[in-house]
């Protein structure tokens, strides 16, 4: 589930003050939403995406679920995938925003 706050601070201290959750919508992901999360998450870090876990979430391997785009990062550059996990280099991390949207679920 993802959930977002009432934006209005008055709103949301008098929410609080209620004793009540100061939520303002709330949603369920799917699966695919849920795995771009975790591919979007993982690759904002150095230690990037562990291929283990995205598997064993996703039930598949990640490079079959992403295979147009892994292979075009890895060939300029932009990515690498070593000890069991997929992560940017230094020259994809600078062009991290740009690229991700790559990943997003149809």
């Amino acid at each position: 589930k993802r959930r977002g706050n009432v934006r209005s601070i008055k709103k949301y201290i008098r929410e609080l003050e209620a004793d009540q959750l100061p939520v303002d919508f709330e949603e369920k992901l799917d699966r695919r939403t849920l795995g771009f999360e975790k591919i979007m998450l993982g690759l904002r870090t150095k230690e990037g995406v562990n291929l283990k876990e995205f598997e064993t979430f996703m039930g598949q391997e990640l490079l079959q679920v992403y295979a147009k785009q892994i292979p075009a990062l890895l060939k300029d550059g932009l990515a690498q995938l070593d000890d069991g996990h997929f992560y940017f280099t230094d020259k994809g991390f600078l062009l991290c925003d740009s690229i991700l949207p790559a990943f997003a679920p149809d």
